[in-house]
């Protein structure tokens, strides 16, 4: 008799982050203007319009987005979200939130930088 086993495979936060960049950079493009790539020297800020979510990098497919996520009304979070449900896949360093302002910003100078001051 056989005998079949139910088992899920759990992703911890950096191997999820890894296989959304890697989906994500390595899809092809496509006529949606959204951006697919970040080059290097790329530089963002939160703007004050935003209620919710500031996308900065979407793929072409437009599942998923990486960009700030507005929490608390005063706090942001870098975060990867599932575009139709709006629901946060990973937040970076949640435990930390940096502050919705224009002195916060987002670095890409080959690793992703995000700067508080």
């Amino acid at each position: 008799m056989e005998t079949f086993t139910n088992s899920v495979t759990r992703l911890s936060s950096p191997q999820l982050l890894f296989l959304t960049l890697i989906v994500l950079l390595t899809s092809q493009p496509c006529a949606a203007a959204a951006q697919a790539e970040l080059p290097r020297g790329f530089k963002a800020t939160p703007d004050p319009s935003i209620q919710t979510f500031q996308p900065l990098l979407t793929d072409p497919t437009v599942n998923f987005s990486l960009g700030f996520l507005r929490v608390n009304k005063t706090q942001l979070a870098l975060a990867l979200i599932h575009v139709l449900s709006s629901d946060p896949l990973w937040l970076a360093n949640p435990a930390q939130l940096a502050r919705w302002s224009d002195r916060t910003t987002l670095l890409f100078n080959g690793s992703l930088v995000l700067s508080d001051p």
